[in-house]
């Protein structure tokens, strides 16, 4: 994993926001607030939530993948060592971490490096898709 990945995993993502205890993106003086609270605490989730539904799936996601990395022993039987494993793992922890972070990645990428950060990005969620079911210790 690249160091500025492992940077903003441990600064930002290394504990579970979950479960929330008060609503996303709403202040107490919103007017939604209250009605968000209750669906919080009678469904365990509000509809603050959904209004960008990646971030809070992202956020849930990250620190278990990267538990998971450290702690798996088994990997799919198509991969020859757990190293390669790794790597799909990898990329599958850089794809949520870069949804999240790209408009505060470093700001001097030029078009052709941001296609590279976008490709790297698609590639991790296919293997998300892909090998999800893999996701066992």
């Amino acid at each position: 994993m690249d160091n500025i990945t492992q940077n903003i995993i441990k600064e930002k993502y290394s504990r579970s926001k979950y479960k929330l205890s008060r609503p996303m993106y709403l202040k107490p003086k919103d007017k939604r607030y209250e009605r968000n609270r209750k669906q919080l605490k009678k469904r365990g989730y509000s509809d603050s939530e959904t209004w960008s539904l990646y971030v809070p799936i992202a956020e849930f996601i990250i620190p278990r993948l990267v538990r998971f990395r450290k702690i798996t022993m088994s990997y799919p039987v198509e991969f020859n060592d757990i190293k390669q494993w790794h790597e799909i793992l990898d990329d599958m922890i850089y794809a949520f971490v870069w949804s999240l972070e790209y408009e505060d990645w470093p700001k001097n990428l030029n078009k052709s490096e941001e296609k590279k950060h976008w490709m790297r990005c698609r590639k991790g969620m296919e293997h998300f898709t892909k090998y999800f079911m893999h996701c066992h210790v």
